[in-house]
């Protein structure tokens, strides 16, 4: 029976080692066998161990991070250019969950004495022009994070300048992960190779598009959650537990416990006042008058302040009840991060006003770690069996 994420590893290792990049060289395949009776045998290291004392990686160790594997999926140049990025002047390389996926035709070549490719495609081209680079990976002392990566390494840049040889521009890699329904984990290795007197700029991006919003063109975000709204339409979930409402500062990229559990244990998270969430887009702006002044009243004076703002307190009270309300919130989760004293203090007047409007109202507190999920999962579920009651 398999309980731990190392357990996890292993096993998925040895489903998909058949379909990983060069899985019919030998050389590769004893490298990647390696790797993995290191992580069986090591495992994650923990505070006891000397290097690892000041990091906890509990929540890592705890989580089992499918590895990617397959194509890279489609992502249109409508979509790229909607993120914004700006390819002039260099040469890219875009990497999709791990991925490579070609952007430049085919007549764009780089100058002569340097190659540019896919580490993937190297190992099915041309393996042996990067056997004693790989092969060193077995020559050092590594943790299960390079473990790992070695084990499941699926794609990469491999870029190689020979003698003198110089890139006039810079050759740009960039890293964007998709939005998914469960913990994923690319594991790219890049390759340069430079000869003596060679010479080049490499410039590496890593995007998340769960906060392409922050990054995006507004026409494409728009277009986008249209689209989103129009899929999920008719798809609420068969669920019929307490509706909530959630209150937080913040929802970190990974820090989806508290969602989770209340999913788990039959609740409903109906709407949220968070900092970066649905704030931006439940007023519509104004189109007819001055659109400056709209787009100012919808941005700045009609929006949810800050906490940290002077004197706001009662104002964001209101509208917190007043969206509790609309939204018909059985309850409110107030969700904050650990010595926040804007949420704090707030936290303690709501908590008043809640029992004033007779709203179940709890407060939890967390350092975005996995080790305290027991704890929360136990007030939640007492927590939504008040309600039930």
């Amino acid at each position: 029976m398999i309980t731990t994420p190392v357990e996890q590893y292993v096993s998925e290792f040895a489903d998909i080692r058949a379909n990983l990049p060069g899985e019919r060289l030998p050389w590769l395949e004893s490298i990647r066998k390696q790797a993995m009776r290191s992580i069986g045998k090591n495992g994650f290291p923990h505070r006891k161990h000397e290097e690892w004392k000041y990091t906890d990686i509990s929540n890592i160790a705890e989580t089992f991070f499918n590895p990617l594997q397959g194509q890279a999926p489609i992502l249109l140049w409508k979509e790229l250019n909607g993120l914004g990025l700006d390819f002039s002047d260099s040469y890219p390389m875009l990497f999709l969950d791990g991925r490579y996926m070609p952007l430049v035709a085919d007549t764009v070549k780089p100058p002569e004495g340097i190659t540019i490719e896919s580490l993937q495609q190297v190992l099915d081209t041309d393996p042996e022009s990067v056997q004693n680079y790989l092969a060193r990976l077995t020559d050092t002392d590594s943790n299960i994070f390079t473990d790992l990566s070695t084990a499941f390494m699926n794609d990469g840049a491999f870029i190689q300048l020979s003698k003198n040889a110089k890139m006039p521009q810079p050759i740009q890699l960039v890293f964007i992960s998709t939005s998914q329904t469960k913990p994923v984990a690319s594991q790219p290795r890049n390759l340069f190779i430079l000869a003596e007197g060679a010479e080049a700029t490499i410039v590496q991006k890593f995007i998340s598009l769960n906060h392409a919003s922050l990054i995006g063109d507004p026409v494409f975000i728009a277009d986008t959650l249209e689209s989103l709204v129009q899929e999920l339409k008719g798809k609420e979930g068969k669920s019929t537990g307490p509706r909530l409402m959630m209150v937080a500062s913040c929802v970190a990229q990974g820090d989806t416990k508290v969602l989770d559990l209340v999913g788990e244990l039959g609740g409903r998270v109906v709407v949220e006042e968070v900092a970066e969430c649905v704030r931006y887009y439940k007023r519509n702006i104004k189109t007819d008058g001055d659109l400056i002044d709209n787009l100012a009243e919808g941005y700045l004076r009609d929006r949810e302040p800050w906490p940290f703002v002077v004197g706001v307190t009662q104002e964001r009270s209101d509208r917190i009840f007043e969206t509790a309300k609309e939204y018909g919130a059985q309850g409110i989760i107030w969700y904050q991060l650990k010595y926040c004293e804007c949420y704090d203090f707030e936290s303690h007047y709501n908590a008043g006003k809640a029992d004033e409007n007779g709203i179940p109202f709890i407060k939890l507190s967390s350092e975005y770690e996995q080790i305290d999920k027991g704890t929360v999962r136990t007030r939640i579920e007492a927590f939504l069996e008040t309600i039930s009651n």
